[in-house]
């Protein structure tokens, strides 16, 4: 059976030549010579050799995009924004986005800041620190019972021993 253009059906599949492929019909002399209009340097080959490469290049463009949003997104959480950019790009490609967004913020990682230094009790006073919520109360040395002044809770404790002073 013959194609649309009179070239066997046979030796178009022959050749490699997809049937979707659109056909025209060059006539030279006393010859009519068929090639193809996506071809129009007459080498096939050439053709044929890019469409195999254009899924690699497809590939590279997603992964050198997804490398610069995790970039960004790593440079405005404060992490190594070069750093992202590397991994994503050789290793995690698509998935680097999501991992630059699940990544904790630059700050988490500083040492914390040294305690401030407790504020000295006054004379005359002890301090109590309530054993439900943490919060430190001064009360009078005399008085036998308080009340928190973060959660209320009423607590009883002992007063302090006054030491006589010898004169």
């Amino acid at each position: 059976m013959r194609s649309s253009t009179g070239v066997p059906r046979s030796c178009l599949a022959r050749a490699g030549v997809p049937a979707w492929l659109p056909r025209q019909r060059k006539i030279s002399g006393n010859h009519s010579v068929m090639y193809y209009a996506a071809d129009n340097s007459e080498d096939l080959g050439t053709a044929l050799a890019f469409l195999g490469f254009l899924p690699l290049i497809i590939l590279f463009v997603v992964w050198l995009f997804s490398a610069v949003i995790a970039a960004l997104i790593a440079d405005e959480r404060g992490r190594s924004s070069v750093l992202f950019f590397l991994v994503t790009f050789f290793f995690l490609g698509p998935l680097g986005i999501a991992v630059a967004l699940l990544a904790t913020r630059g700050e988490m990682d500083r040492l914390p800041e040294p305690p401030t230094p407790k504020r000295p009790v006054a004379e005359g006073r002890q301090r109590f620190i309530c054993p439900r919520c943490g919060a430190e109360s001064d009360i009078p040395n005399a008085d036998t019972s308080y009340d928190c002044w973060r959660c209320g809770e009423h607590r009883k404790v002992k007063p302090k021993a006054t030491i006589a002073k010898k004169g």
